[in-house]
């Protein structure tokens, strides 16, 4: 059963916890810009923050600064513990931002109810890196435009999408299929890109 979300005694709208998850702890992109600036905004509302994340990559790049009164949970350092710490602190809602493993994924939303912010290309493209591989990796430049693509398709990518049926994908071990079946779990999705 979840709690019910807590009433802030500095105020006197209910205030919630939320923990914000993301695949790194530092600025790799405007993601993260993005994900500092909204819990510093959740805070300075009167909500309870947490910062939850899976490691600490790449190492030459700044991490992310948040306000002192935000708990820091590393999975990157230990997974189990930072699942514990998170369970004890108790989440009324989970902002997740994108996960490597969509192992780990699974047992993250299972924490809370979830909302899922699409940064990248989930649900958009059949691998989901956008990425052709062969003959060697390189940025799939194709324009998206709602969910279909607009410009013409890489013939190796239109011959796999005319093989599969509505909802699979490449492999049964591809990491796109593997995190559809966690977008099962989300209460919500929001294109935040």
């Amino acid at each position: 059963m979840r709690r019910q979300p807590h009433s802030s005694s500095s105020s006197q709208h209910l205030s919630m916890r939320i923990a914000i998850a993301n695949w790194s702890n530092r600025h790799v992109g405007g993601l993260e810009t993005y994900v500092a600036n909204v819990s510093r905004a959740l805070a300075d509302a009167g909500h309870d923050v947490a910062f939850w994340h899976e490691g600490s990559a790449p190492s030459d790049r700044a991490p992310i600064t948040f306000p002192p009164q935000v708990p820091l949970f590393d999975a990157g350092r230990d997974l189990d513990l930072s699942f514990e710490s998170l369970h004890t602190w108790k989440p009324d809602i989970l902002f997740v931002h994108g996960l490597v493993s969509p192992d780990t994924e699974r047992k993250l939303i299972d924490q809370a109810p979830a909302v899922f912010f699409g940064h990248g290309y989930y649900g958009t493209c059949i691998t989901g890196a956008k990425t052709h591989m062969f003959p060697v990796a390189r940025p799939c430049d194709r324009v998206l435009a709602g969910r279909r693509q607009t410009a013409p398709r890489n013939a190796r990518c239109a011959r796999a999408e005319r093989a599969l049926r509505p909802g699979q994908t490449l492999s049964r071990r591809s990491p796109a299929n593997a995190r559809s079946r966690s977008s099962t779990s989300y209460g919500f999705f929001r294109n935040a890109s």
